[in-house]
């Protein structure tokens, strides 16, 4: 399509900027990063269509925990991979079509006098909280053991007052199912919050959790939460966020891998051109056979100078810098043709990309 290049261009931005901000996840202090089982944990949900097909794609080249089904199945269709993302069961606060039972009512009571829905209760309410009311909290997240037996499951605390939750709830009604689930199934319960000042609230319910459970020191001297107990921010959690919430988790001596993180929409939807000031621009033009170096240079703002003339793509070890008018060397340009007049050049898997991606230094680029 040498007449309507720009079509392929339409949704680079969205990709490039995406599995960029994803990879600068490896910026971090290596104590930060949380890392579990070998998956890097920023979870990825809140977007729908296209949008979401491609950014939850771009998404996966870097990390393998999403909600984003449609990133999944376009990876799997145009890049072979059969599941290239996970996830496990998760409670919502609530869902539009909920009812509590086909009266409306929360009625009856258990051995541990935990307010119970009827008998009739929804099936919708197996996986919402606030349909059971703040006088049925409890019972929801009883219901939310059940109804998730084994292995990990995600269960959103705060509704109402996240640290009653954690240290009556959890803490105390709850913990003989918290850690019978665990012996008996290999449960891991995952708290989560999706309010509040981050970084302040997931230290303080990290502590509330320790007046409960039992924790212990790993070899660095940083405290850790039993196996089977976690802990999972997901609102709006940018890089900077993501950055503050672990540093103040480091500064008081918790350990990075009892946080888990998700972004829910942000990193689909908060971001445009200039989060990384992306631009495809002409940088060379041949006119009446005078080859030209084009570039602009607004005195009111240096940082749009572009590039000029041509231009190749280098590695020295794993940086990445740009070689402008035509002073790199060709055979050496780190950038191939993959895509040139409808036909496929070369077609890459996800696991040469992630590869490809974990070779690179982020944030110490030269241009």
């Amino acid at each position: 399509m040498p007449h309507a290049h720009w079509l392929l261009r339409n949704n680079m931005m969205l990709v490039i900027t995406i599995s960029s901000s994803g990879a600068l996840s490896d910026a971090f202090d290596a104590d930060l990063v949380p890392d579990h089982g070998g998956h890097k944990q920023l979870a990825l949900q809140g977007a729908a269509g296209q949008s979401a097909a491609i950014g939850g794609a771009a998404h996966l080249v870097n990390f393998s925990s999403t909600d984003n089904i449609a990133g999944v199945c376009l990876v799997k269709e145009f890049y072979g991979h059969p599941m290239a993302g996970f996830s496990y069961p998760s409670t919502e606060h609530s869902a539009q079509e909920e009812v509590l039972d086909t009266q409306g009512r929360s009625v009856g009571e258990s051995s541990e006098g935990i307010t119970q829905p009827g008998r009739e209760a929804s099936e919708a309410t197996e996986s919402t909280m606030t349909p059971w009311n703040e006088v049925g909290e409890a019972a929801a997240c009883r219901n939310a053991l059940q109804t998730f037996p084994s292995g990990p499951a995600s269960v959103v605390s705060d509704s109402y007052n996240v640290f009653n939750c954690c240290e009556h709830t959890w803490g105390q009604r709850l913990r003989r199912h918290v850690i019978a689930r665990a012996e008996h199934h290999g449960g891991l319960l995952i708290i989560r919050i999706d309010s509040g000042d981050a970084p302040e609230v997931v230290v303080e319910v990290l502590e509330t959790l320790a007046r409960c459970f039992p924790v212990f020191e790993n070899k660095k001297g940083y405290r850790m939460l039993p196996d089977y107990l976690r802990l999972l921010h997901s609102d709006g959690v940018t890089l900077e966020m993501a950055d503050a919430i672990l540093a103040n988790v480091k500064a008081n001596r918790w350990s990075a891998a009892n946080v888990l993180l998700a972004s829910d929409g942000t990193l689909l939807q908060r971001l445009d051109r200039n989060t990384l000031r992306f631009a495809l621009q002409c940088s060379a033009a041949t006119i009446c056979g005078e080859e030209r170096q084009v570039f602009q240079k607004p005195v009111t703002d240096i940082t749009k100078k572009s590039k000029k003339g041509r231009l190749t793509l280098q590695r020295n070890c794993n940086e990445y810098s740009t070689a402008e008018q035509g002073k790199g060397a060709a055979d050496e340009d780190y950038m191939m043709l993959v895509y040139e007049n409808g036909h496929l050049l070369i077609d890459h898997s996800l696991e040469d990309i992630r590869k490809r991606s974990d070779t690179v230094s982020v944030g110490v680029t030269k241009t």
